[in-house]
Formats: C-alpha cells, structure tokens, sequence
C-alpha cells in the first residue's frame, strides 16, 4: 500500500455493487410485443414468440430478485421449479396463491408455455375421423378429408399457446406479480433493492 493510500491518513472503504438486469428483459418483452402488433398476420410469431418467452424470463428473474433478499440461502432453492419459487417467494410475504385465480392461472400457464418451448420436439396428434363420400375417387379422398374438416390440432403444442392475447395475459401477469411483492415490501418494510444498487463500507471508520 502507497503512502497515498494509508489507512492512517485514508479512510478505506469497500464498494459492492448489487447488480439487477432484470428490467432489460421487460424492455426486450415490451419491445417484441409492440413490434407483434406491428407485424401483418401470419408473421406475428416471430415477435409473439419471443415476447412471451421475455415475459417468463422476466418472472424468474424477479423470483431471484427478491428471493434472494428475502429467503435465507435462496441459492440452494435455484434449481427449484418455476412455479416452486413463485410459492416460496409469495408465501413469504404472506401472498395467498391460487392458481385457479389471476394472475397464478396465467403464471401456470407460463410454465406449460415454457416446458413446450424448451422441451420442443415433434409430436404426433390424437386421431380424429372424418367421412368422405365413396363417390369421391379413392386417390383424392385424403385431400377432401383435409378439405372437410382441417389438421388436427395439439393443445399442449408450442402453437397453441402463440397468439397476441395470450402475450398481453403474459406481460400483464409478470407486471402485476412484481407489483405485488413490491408492495408486499413496501408494507412489511422488507429493504428490497430493485434496481442496480451500490453498497458501501467504511472499513476504518
């Protein structure tokens, strides 16, 4: 240590920053979903899709967030399941979760979404019978089945989660659960640091 630097004449001091990047993946979720909105029909996918991947993304960053600070060795409990830590973290502050009410039956739904997404691979649907008249030659009946009646369709599918009302339930639902814990905070007068905060110490004082 210099002499610029003694402790005699300097007053040592620690400097820690408390670094969240959570709100930068509510910016990209905003950013997908007004660009969906945007989009002409049959292209919104490629903006619904990531939106709604943004707004999961964003729960379980805010449940690390505040579980963090308010859950005694909260990094043992980060292999816990999406939904656990939503419970974990509500619980503590005193939240009653019900996941046939909003905004818990739209955070479940998060969960399937993301499963579909991350475990994507292909999958064969359930039959379905349709009748096709034998006036109909035999080489064009599969195509008049199609005709009558469409594809069957998958309902837990990735797709079938994809569409503009369920990004905007997604967004809602991530918004409205930090609105929650934050005034549950607020009220219970938890310290709870949301943004990037420095954190200092005199250690020669």
């Amino acid at each position: 240590m210099s002499s610029i630097e003694s402790e005699d004449t300097h007053y040592k001091v620690k400097i820690e920053l408390f670094e969240t990047n959570h709100n930068y993946l509510t910016a990209i979720m905003l950013n997908q979903a007004k660009k969906a909105k945007e989009e002409d029909i049959g292209h919104k996918f490629r903006w619904i899709i990531p939106a709604m991947s943004f707004a999961v993304f964003n729960i379980e960053s805010i449940c690390n967030l505040y579980g963090s600070q308010l859950i005694k060795n909260w990094e043992l409990l980060e292999s816990a399941s999406f939904l656990g830590k939503v419970s974990l973290v509500s619980e503590k502050l005193d939240l009653e979760v019900d996941w046939s009410k909003q905004p818990w039956q739209t955070i479940k739904t998060m969960k399937d979404f993301r499963n579909a997404l991350v475990h994507l691979k292909p999958k064969k649907t359930a039959a379905k019978y349709v009748f096709v008249e034998k006036t109909i030659d035999l080489d064009l009946v599969p195509r008049y089945a199609l005709l009558i009646d469409g594809y069957p369709t998958n309902k837990k599918s990735l797709m079938s989660y994809v569409s503009i009302e369920n990004m905007e339930k997604f967004i809602d639902a991530a918004s409205e659960l930090e609105r929650y814990w934050s005034w549950s905070c607020y009220h219970k007068k938890y310290d709870i640091h949301r943004y990037s905060t420095p954190i200092t110490e005199v250690l020669n004082s």
